[in-house]
């Protein structure tokens, strides 16, 4: 996650605090004016603006929250159209059409929870979730033959831009950074 999505997250986890430290600053240099007898309107000013910064970030949160909810649902359904023949892949030591497809459908389908996730518009919780699932299925041969023929190019250099830079190496810590070989992992 970038440096501005862990601040916004940060923001929005801590912003009554933030108010709350913003006012005590405001009451403070409230009381510093009235004693030395400075203009009202530096004090106006700087509560209007942490009552301001309090109404914007509960408006972005409920703003982004219902566009959070719809992508939830989104990309749940889309996973759902998917899942039967995800599930049958686990059987599969065979590459067919519908598996090919359906792949395809799938790592673009991670490729977009990936770049909302990217952007700050998933949950970081979500994410580790949803990077759960997608490491249950990467296991099969059938998927990271896939994944390996839809990333490298003719030069064998990897290339993971059509799926928005999602890399599973950067997420899969059970295949990838306890077991780099992987070649215990798959069932069969």
């Amino acid at each position: 996650m970038n440096v501005s999505t862990t601040v916004k997250w940060a923001i929005h986890a801590h912003y009554l605090t933030i108010f709350a430290v913003v006012i005590l600053i405001s009451v403070v240099l409230g009381i510093h004016l009235y004693l030395n007898e400075f203009d009202w309107g530096i004090l106006l000013a700087v509560g209007g603006g942490a009552f301001s910064f309090l109404y914007f970030v509960q408006k972005q949160q409920l703003e982004e929250a219902h566009l959070i909810k719809d992508l939830i649902v989104r990309f749940n359904a889309k996973y759902n159209e998917l899942n039967g023949t995800l599930n049958e892949i686990s059987d599969s030591t065979i590459r067919t059409q519908k598996i090919d497809d359906t792949l395809d459908d799938y790592f673009n389908l991670c490729g977009e929870e990936y770049l909302f996730y990217t952007r700050g518009f998933i949950y970081p919780e979500v994410w580790d979730s949803w990077v759960k699932g997608m490491e249950f299925f990467w296991k099969y041969k059938v998927v990271e033959g896939k994944w390996q023929e839809e990333t490298t190019d003719e030069d064998d250099n990897k290339n993971f831009s059509q799926y928005y830079g999602f890399n599973p190496e950067d997420h899969f810590s059970k295949l990838y950074k306890q077991n780099p070989d992987k070649e215990h992992i798959h069932p069969n």
